[in-house]
């Protein structure tokens, strides 16, 4: 979920100083970028993962992020792990 990627960061903001919607979009870009998770939204099948390009979802996602002032509650978009994700947990746990 939305709020999730928020909320990490700004953990990680606390303890490292640095400006929590930096680090919201940083972590953001890397979960797409290496394919760990996808983004999506719930719809009547259930999740349904967008078709845009990287840099277009990315895009997407912090404009939402802007237009709900960094606090969505839930009414953005969610993420569901990819099966490149799961591996990935299981090689690094």
């Amino acid at each position: 979920m939305a709020d999730n990627v928020i909320a990490y960061a700004t953990e990680y903001s606390n303890s490292s100083g640095r400006n929590p919607k930096e680090v919201a979009g940083e972590f953001l870009y890397a979960i797409l970028e290496n394919g760990l998770m996808e983004v999506g939204d719930l719809e009547e099948p259930g999740f349904v993962p967008w078709s845009h390009s990287l840099d277009e979802t990315f895009e997407k996602c912090i404009q939402g992020f802007v237009a709900y002032d960094w606090e969505p509650l839930g009414a953005l978009w969610w993420l569901r792990i990819t099966e490149h994700g799961r591996r990935w947990l299981r090689e690094h746990s």
